[in-house]
């Protein structure tokens, strides 16, 4: 599973070392297709060249700084998967070649403060779904099983799915062209793929909520993926539409769809796993409505971690 880095990506030349820590001013997370943080560094005045390295996961990115917000500190978004919300995130400032000592975070670490803090009860419901998810994706993943993101933070819950939900639906159709399936992908974020059977499909123009995806190739068929789906947006249905001339080939299909399936006849693990995922979802949707936006959670202050990862300085 990899991180994104939303920054410029460069090698920043290293010179020396300070004692001084990198320091982050604040930061929160963005529930999207997959989990987003935020940091807010604080650069030191006259500073001409800054970046920040990025460590998750023995994965290493170093980004440029380039623009600080409005009270002068330097965004830099992570990305990481449901899987990863107990992994390290760790930033280190470099300024003007001096490396500062780094510091980590996790999206747990954001959790427990909001859960341990005076934050509304809409907030911390949705937080402690999103550990829930976390800690059945880490087992289904097999990702540092011995630690699970919703630790300490358990919930008593069961899905209740609705009685009706959309179904597959198929309309026209494509010569030479065979639709093989649908599946909701999960690794590194959430996506619709939609599998065909096909010898070409060159020629074919893919749409769906408006925007043009090119297909790929995998295991002998082809598949166009749908990103960019929201927490709240699970029980949503996602039209994807094949053109190619005068024929045309529509696809609906729904990850709620995919979760009610696979909770009746998937693994332990996969039921476990979409059925955590239903639960984030109705919390999502409990705490942002039908709103076609990110979910953007309360900002927290950096400060300084301590080892044991649950208290701040």
């Amino acid at each position: 599973m990899l991180i994104a880095v939303s920054m410029l990506l460069i090698a920043f030349p290293v010179n020396a070392s300070a004692e001084a820590a990198t320091v982050v001013k604040a930061w929160n997370i963005v529930l999207g297709d997959n989990i987003g943080a935020n940091f807010y560094v604080e650069v030191p005045e006259g500073t001409a060249d800054a970046a920040v390295k990025v460590t998750v996961a023995d994965d290493t990115k170093t980004c440029k700084l380039t623009a600080p917000n409005a009270k002068g500190l330097y965004p830099v978004s992570v990305d990481v998967a449901a899987a990863q919300m107990t992994e390290n995130i760790t930033l280190q400032l470099i300024a003007d070649g001096t490396e500062y000592a780094p510091v980590s975070y996790s999206i747990r670490d954001y959790a427990v403060r909001i859960l341990t803090g005076n934050y509304a009860a809409d907030v911390k419901t949705l937080v402690k779904h999103m550990l829930n998810y976390g800690a059945a994706a880490q087992e289904y993943f097999g990702v540092k099983t011995d630690a699970p993101a919703n630790a300490d933070f358990g919930l008593d819950y069961t899905a209740q799915y609705p009685a009706e939900y959309p179904e597959l639906a198929v309309e026209g159709q494509l010569a030479g062209v065979r639709l093989y399936g649908a599946s909701l992908v999960m690794t590194n974020k959430v996506a619709v793929r939609y599998y065909f059977a096909a010898d070409s499909l060159e020629g074919i123009t893919f749409r769906a909520n408006g925007t043009a995806y090119a297909s790929a190739e995998k295991d002998g068929l082809f598949y166009v993926e749908i990103p960019g789906i929201l927490p709240q947006q699970y029980g949503d249905t996602i039209v994807l539409t094949a053109e190619k001339g005068e024929e045309q080939l529509e696809i609906a299909y729904s990850p709620l769809t995919y979760m009610v399936r696979m909770s009746q006849k998937g693994s332990e693990k996969m039921k476990a796993l979409v059925n955590a995922m239903y639960g984030y979802h109705r919390a999502a949707a409990a705490y942002l409505g039908s709103a076609d936006v990110t979910v953007k959670l309360p900002s927290v202050s950096g400060g300084t971690i301590t080892a044991d990862k649950e208290k701040y300085q």
